[in-house]
């Protein structure tokens, strides 16, 4: 019976969940199947970004929603968990009340309020709050007016300033173009002028969101010298998270024996944040250290699980130290992207088919691999950059390297998926060919003249984070032409041997990789039925990167705005409990 249990887990559930279930087993072999059942379902859960199983909304369509079928039994031991008694069960803590965890030894898994965890989740969330309630409760200092009044004409912008000055927690919170970095920016510069020996550090999840910091903050500093001619950020490196945090083979250098020595800590791209990495960097922080998050609640969650900005913006308790953004300055109140955005973020997906009637020149569907090839045509005939002659100067060849990096930002492929005919890997091959059409033959490279590339890694040293995207270009180096790479972070170039097994062609982007990034024009790539995946918050995301002009590429065997409502109106809902009172 047991080895038809674990048979069937074998079968339908990925070998790290199975595993689970076995060691739980193994620790004790009269655990019920039931139990077992659950641990195995967490860990599904986990992987994709839940910090707890529900087990008050179960639905086994939820963790296998392909048309497989299914043997029955699974099934109904899935829904029947609902009303199991987790009670007195060895690898069970049952919480009623904050007293049942405190100081008490662990055990694997932790059943709360109908929600069934892995015991380091629980407690992370718990120590969380723990940490943030009480730096709500530090000595608060106010800003003053005056220079507020002179440094902002937004009110909700001037709003977030104040909170952070004052609070030694805060939260800013806005769409793209809503002036989230301007804001800090002036923060930082209202800190300084009454103590210009703080300690302040900016960081983010990724090394590419570490350097969109810096650089918006740099742009913001040159509107601020005639404010405060003696502001100098440039000392200011971002960096991400782990760098910050230093990682060990046992997890991180800095931690609550040895905390990292700062003032102010500024967190970019909050949202991408996941559940564990947050709680190391509460740990890592000392009483007095103020921070700030920055992000848009809105946007994809974590990779890892949590959901956690928007957990946060969500928490009643914390309404006064989080300020939301609302004002756009990238698009226009008018333009067809605001609205879609808008009624993407509202839910209203009644109103969706209207916007592509023709009466918004920045927004364009199309639905067929002809009209998509005629558009990428288009755009290649139109951005022509012939590469300089063997016998120009390095000047030369560092500016056409520009121009292509400048090219490639006006117009960009995101799809919601990585794999398949409609994900990246996809589409990859397809622009590919297209864009050789369009381009010298020069050298034997793997990466041909001007072939757009990204990096897959971290190169600390070299300057260059995963996700950077740039371009290999052929140079005339020894009388032959040899392939570099150059990024549009770093202008030096790079050789391939030197960049080995770190960097990929990189036509189309998925929506995640792709956060953070803004770009001209983009094209959403929707595969045609309905996943898990697509979500309200994916197509938000996606549509949020343009500028100025949104495409949406749906197949034509899809009926269009029906799959945009069914995505419309699936939310992204990570199972979890921060803030949640006892």
């Amino acid at each position: 019976m047991l080895d038809d249990f674990f048979t069937l887990l074998n079968d339908f559930f990925n070998p790290l969940d199975a595993a689970l279930a076995r060691a739980l087993w193994n620790i004790d072999s009269q655990i019920p199947q039931e139990v077992l059942l659950a641990a195995a379902l967490l860990s599904l859960n986990l992987s994709r970004g839940n910090v707890a199983l529900n087990l008050n909304t179960l639905s086994f369509r939820h963790f296998f929603p392909s048309p497989k079928k299914l043997p029955q039994t699974l099934e109904n031991a899935i829904l029947a968990l609902k009303d199991f008694d987790f009670r007195n069960q060895s690898a069970v803590f049952f919480v009623e009340k904050k007293e049942d965890w405190e100081n008490l030894p662990p055990k694997p898994l932790l059943y709360w309020k109908g929600k069934l965890y892995l015991w380091r989740y629980f407690l992370a969330e718990r120590k969380v709050e723990e940490n943030i309630l009480k730096r709500l409760k530090t000595l608060k200092k106010e800003c003053n007016n005056l220079i507020l009044n002179k440094l902002f004409e937004n009110e909700e912008q001037k709003n977030a300033c104040a909170t952070a000055f004052k609070e030694n927690f805060s939260v800013i919170t806005g769409g793209p173009g809503t002036g989230k970095t301007y804001t800090v920016a002036r923060l930082l510069a209202l800190l300084l002028s009454e103590n210009p020996h703080l300690k302040i550090a900016l960081a983010a999840p990724t090394g590419k969101a570490a350097q969109r910091l810096k650089e918006s903050i740099e742009r913001s500093v040159n509107d601020l010298k005639k404010d405060f001619p003696h502001l100098d950020l440039s000392s200011l490196n971002p960096s991400t998270l782990h760098r910050l945090l230093g990682v060990t083979p046992t997890g991180f250098k800095h931690n609550a024996a040895y905390p990292l020595d700062l003032d102010v800590l500024i967190v970019d791209e909050a949202s991408m944040v996941d559940l564990l990495l947050f709680e190391s960097l509460l740990k890592a922080l000392t009483p007095h250290t103020k921070l700030v998050l920055l992000g848009d609640k809105n946007q994809l969650a974590s990779v890892d699980a949590g959901c956690l900005l928007g957990e946060i913006c969500n928490a009643p308790i914390l309404n006064s130290n989080i300020t939301l953004l609302k004002r756009s300055r990238r698009f226009k109140e008018n333009t067809g992207i605001a609205e879609f955005s808008h009624l993407i973020n509202e839910g209203k997906s009644t109103g969706l088919e209207n916007l592509f009637n023709g009466e918004y020149e920045d927004l364009n569907l199309i639905q067929t691999p002809k009209e998509f090839e005629t558009l990428m045509n288009d755009f290649y005939q139109n951005n022509i950059l012939l590469p300089p002659e063997k016998t120009e100067n390095e000047a030369s060849f560092t500016l056409y390297a520009q121009k292509i990096i400048e090219r490639n930002l006006k117009l960009q492929v995101l799809c919601a998926l990585r794999n398949g005919e409609f994900g990246v890997k996809g589409f990859n091959q397809t622009i590919e060919n297209i864009q050789k059409k369009f381009t010298v033959s020069r050298g034997n490279s793997l990466f041909f003249e001007q072939c757009p590339v990204m990096m897959n890694e971290n190169r600390v040293h070299l300057g260059l984070s995963n996700g950077d995207l740039g371009v290999a270009l052929s140079f005339w180096i020894h009388n032959e032409w040899k392939t570099r790479f150059v990024f549009s972070s770093n202008p030096r170039w790079f050789s391939p041997m030197r960049l080995e097994n770190c960097v990929e062609k990189m036509f189309a982007l998925t929506i995640h990789k792709a956060q953070g990034s803004e770009f001209e024009h983009v094209i959403v790539v929707l595969p045609p039925k309905l996943l898990p995946i697509l979500t309200r918050e994916l197509l938000y995301t996606g549509a949020t990167r343009a500028q100025k002009k949104l495409t949406l590429y749906i197949p034509e065997e899809a009926q269009p705005f029906d799959l945009l409502k069914k995505i419309v109106n699936n939310r992204l809902n990570r199972q979890g409990a921060l803030f949640e009172p006892f």
